[in-house]
């Protein structure tokens, strides 16, 4: 039985379905669902302007998630992680939030991750120490 469920979310459609099943999986099992939201590090040179437009965006995933997580009745936290690479930032915050499952979209939108097929999902599945859901 699992515990805990970490989900990766970056206001994509891919993660919005994501979330669905880490909320039923959450309801099911009576856990709560951890929400990660990871700023990568920015691929400009105006530095600042790019913090500014991806925190904008953070906060508005965080708060589908927390409205999400409220409607559908489980316990839900949000952690934002700032200038992380997605793949280690979702390992690293699974580990710390001791999270025994991680649930997770196949395409986010990161630039050319999003071309590939689900590159950072493949990292995450290849390095995971705990059960990952991948969700198409």
């Amino acid at each position: 039985m699992f515990m805990k469920v970490l989900v990766p979310t970056d206001g994509s459609e891919a993660s919005a379905k994501a979330r669905q099943a880490a909320y039923e999986v959450a309801k099911k099992f009576n856990i709560p669902v951890v929400a990660l939201y990871v700023m990568e590090p920015s691929p400009y040179v105006n530095v600042a302007e790019y913090a500014n437009a991806a925190r904008a965006e953070a906060d508005q995933v965080i708060a589908t998630v927390k409205e999400e997580c409220k409607e559908q009745g489980i316990k839900g936290e949000c952690v934002l992680l700032e200038f992380s690479h997605v793949d280690q930032g979702i390992l690293e915050q699974a580990k710390e939030h001791h999270c025994d499952l991680i649930v997770m979209g196949t395409h986010g939108r990161r630039g050319l991750n999003r071309l590939l097929m689900g590159s950072v999902a493949s990292n995450v599945l290849s390095q995971s120490k705990i059960p990952v859901l991948v969700i198409p």
